[in-house]
């Protein structure tokens, strides 16, 4: 802050010239300091997103994997009790047909039966007195 019609500065000006430029010089090396942290910020915040991004996207293939196995199950057990029923009734049309009596003793392919030959309704065991 030198004047030249003024002559040379005082030393009190020298020194406000001083602090100025001091001032000056750690507001640039702040600045600097704030972007770089911004910019690391920034970056870990991006490196955060695509591992959670990755995390889902590996849950997401799991969880469709699993769907996909139980739908496959669950189509495989109504495709082969359908086939067990259509074989029942094909054997039931061919016995009609030609006359042929029904099988007795255990049949694999239905419900089982009491001891009246009336079929048996239900899953799981049965207690006594559950015949009825």
């Amino acid at each position: 802050m030198q004047d030249t019609t003024l002559g040379d500065s005082t030393p009190y000006e020298f020194q406000v010239e001083q602090d100025e430029r001091l001032h000056r010089d750690v507001s640039v090396i702040y600045r600097e300091a704030e972007r770089e942290k911004a910019e690391i910020e920034a970056r870990s915040d991006v490196e955060y997103a695509e591992q959670v991004r990755d995390l889902r996207s590996e849950h997401f293939k799991k969880v469709a994997l699993q769907q996909v196995k139980a739908e496959a199950t669950e189509r495989r057990r109504w495709l082969k009790a359908k086939l067990a029923h259509m074989r029942m009734r094909m054997d039931d049309q061919i016995r009609r047909e030609f006359g042929e009596p029904a099988p007795s003793g255990d049949r694999s392919s239905g419900a089982g039966r009491n001891g009246r030959g009336q079929r048996r309704r239900g899953f799981g065991r049965r207690r006594p007195g559950h015949d009825a």
